[in-house]
């Protein structure tokens, strides 16, 4: 498995990842921030190689100036289709799973009227 995504359009190959800043600035998993932020460029540049798009959203882009920009975004994306033949595997997940123990959001909200925080 190279990557878990916050949400996913099988059909555009597209996906969703919810941005917070923390994991940039606290050393986790015995990767400095740097360290983690070159990782995640690197798997999504092995990614886009093959076709998968990615929309990042942090919590501003769904406050209420935001959200029809996002939309607007994510629906420019899905109006295009991914690509026909995929030289990668999708593995659905039926939920979210929890990244920590604190309880918390099990990551991105596909209802798009959910205020993630």
């Amino acid at each position: 498995m190279l990557k878990v995504v916050d949400g996913w359009y099988p059909d555009a190959a597209l996906a969703i990842e919810f941005d917070g800043r923390v994991k940039y600035r606290q050393a986790r998993y015995g990767r400095t921030p740097e360290d983690e932020l070159w990782r995640e460029k690197r798997i999504e540049d092995v990614l886009r190689s093959f076709g998968v798009r990615f929309v990042r959203v942090v919590h501003a882009d769904l406050g209420p100036s935001r959200r029809a920009d996002l939309d607007a975004l994510v629906r420019r994306h899905l109006a295009i289709p991914g690509p026909r033949h995929r030289e990668f595997d999708e593995v659905a997940r039926s939920e979210g799973y929890w990244r920590g123990a604190d309880g918390g959001d099990d990551g991105w909200l596909a209802r798009t009227h959910d205020e993630v925080g």
